[in-house]
């Protein structure tokens, strides 16, 4: 596993004068190490689990969108819902 050590500085890729304030396409641009956008493993899970739970809402909207809906069911959904999901803090 290569542990990117030797990338975590950034570089600076002005060339023969080219000085980079001048040339519009790199006026606003911010140079960051690449190894800070990889998210740690404590990231990493949080997004599984958010991603599994928007999953979840997803199946719930997609049910609440069909035709045969009655007023009953939709009750009963939003039950399970504050069941499974009523301790969230928005």
């Amino acid at each position: 596993m290569h542990l990117f050590m030797d990338d975590c500085t950034v570089e600076d890729d002005e060339r023969d004068g080219d000085d980079s304030s001048t040339n519009p396409n790199t006026e606003n641009l911010r140079r960051i190490p690449l190894v800070d956008l990889i998210p740690s493993l404590s990231e990493q899970q949080k997004i599984f689990t958010l991603l599994n739970e928007m999953n979840a809402f997803d199946v719930i909207t997609c049910r609440l969108q069909r035709k045969d809906m009655t007023v009953t069911t939709v009750h009963d959904i939003f039950d399970v819902v504050l069941d499974d999901y009523g301790d969230i803090d928005y």
